[in-house]
């Protein structure tokens, strides 16, 4: 369901422009060290948090795990699979 543009507060819209800000980011992130991820963590999932690796296992449930060991909630970082095999799914 679509939400009118116009129905959204100040407050909504810049929020939603934030994240938009942070995803870019992140995108930008991954683009310029990818290579080097790949290099130290391959076919690992890798966890980003303010432009550092905070942790990286290639069981995505035990690195959730460390996350929250260090303190760190998980939807507060970014994570992604280093492969040089990605796999795509549709959901």
């Amino acid at each position: 369901m679509e939400v009118p543009v116009d129905t959204l507060s100040a407050q909504d819209e810049q929020a939603i422009r934030e994240a938009f800000r942070r995803a870019d980011e992140a995108d930008a992130f991954w683009a310029a060290h990818y290579a080097e991820l790949l290099e130290r963590y391959p076919e690992q999932y890798v966890a980003i948090h303010q432009g550092e690796v905070v942790a990286n296992h290639p069981d995505p449930l035990e690195l959730d795990r460390m996350l929250k060991g260090k303190g760190l909630d998980p939807r507060e970082v970014w994570v992604k699979l280093i492969t040089t095999h990605p796999r795509y799914l549709i959901l």
